[in-house]
């Protein structure tokens, strides 16, 4: 939702232009992304977990893994973020069920994790 007014600009055919509406979304989020929790580096012996949500028009994805132990231990590890992951999908993708949109989001950042991961 932040970025939509971004992702308006590398539309096909749009007329590129710089409004209030770009401005603020772009120090929105570049405050975001350099607030906590910063990034971590992969840990390769460690577990990673994937959490990722589809809406109607795009899918957002954290790759995470567990971070530093927490001394009471009652309590699990925190789990920390290794790298973010968004897309937009096609038109004909927007008309798949609920089901099938999840199931795509997957694939999509699994696809992208394993390009810039190796």
């Amino acid at each position: 939702m932040i970025a939509h007014p971004l992702l308006d600009l590398t539309k096909k055919g749009i007329m590129w232009y710089w409004t209030d509406a770009q401005e603020q979304a772009f120090k929105i989020l570049k405050t975001l992304v350099c607030e906590r929790p910063i990034l971590a580096q992969p840990d390769y012996k460690k577990q990673f977990i994937l959490h990722m949500d589809a809406s109607a028009y795009g899918v957002g994805a954290v790759l995470l893994q567990e971070g530093e132990i927490n001394p009471f231990k009652l309590l699990k590890p925190k789990l920390h973020p290794l790298t973010y992951f968004s897309a937009t999908f096609t038109p004909m993708e927007r008309n798949y069920d609920v089901y099938e949109r999840e199931l795509l989001a997957v694939i999509k950042a699994l696809d992208h994790w394993r390009i810039h991961l190796g």
